[in-house]
């Protein structure tokens, strides 16, 4: 037997991707900008390179979104994943992704109202799915959202 992701991508190829991720994470926290970006690339090319293998599946794309730099790219990525993630009828994809592009709106771009449209969405999807760790996750993004609609403290820019 041979134990797939969620996605259906064999357990053994995604374990090699949680590795690079985890080493990337690890270079970042150790501000070695040098490590960092070099195992971001391979981490980048082998999702790039199951995407060829496998199609497009969520957690693919949602992992490439991951690790971007630009932003804009990420969300590209996200929203592409959500909607095969609805295609495929996968809920707990669209609650994974509509929390990355909910957090990516209201922390990043600072765009309360498309960040209210993906909170929507990550709230849709938790009465289907989720745990502890995902509502926790959506009341810390409402607070935010909140924040982000007062603007800034008077006499504080962004």
């Amino acid at each position: 037997m041979n134990p797939k992701t969620p996605d259906g991508v064999p357990e053994k190829e995604w374990a090699k991707v949680t590795k690079l991720a985890l080493a990337a994470a690890a270079a970042s926290g150790k501000a070695d900008d040098a490590a960092a970006a070099d195992v971001t690339q391979k981490l980048l090319t082998m999702l790039e390179a199951l995407e060829q293998k496998f199609g497009p599946l969520p957690g693919i794309l949602a992992a490439r979104a991951d690790f971007l730099d630009d932003p804009d790219e990420a969300v590209r990525l996200l929203e592409r994943a959500y909607k095969i993630a609805g295609q495929r009828a996968d809920v707990e994809s669209r609650l994974t992704i509509a929390d990355a592009l909910a957090g990516c709106y209201i922390r990043e771009l600072e765009d309360p109202k498309q960040g209210a449209r993906w909170l929507a969405a990550m709230a849709d999807a938790l009465k289907q799915a989720g745990d502890e760790n995902d509502v926790e996750s959506y009341e810390e993004l409402k607070a935010d959202l909140a924040a982000l609609q007062l603007g800034p403290p008077a006499g504080k820019t962004r």
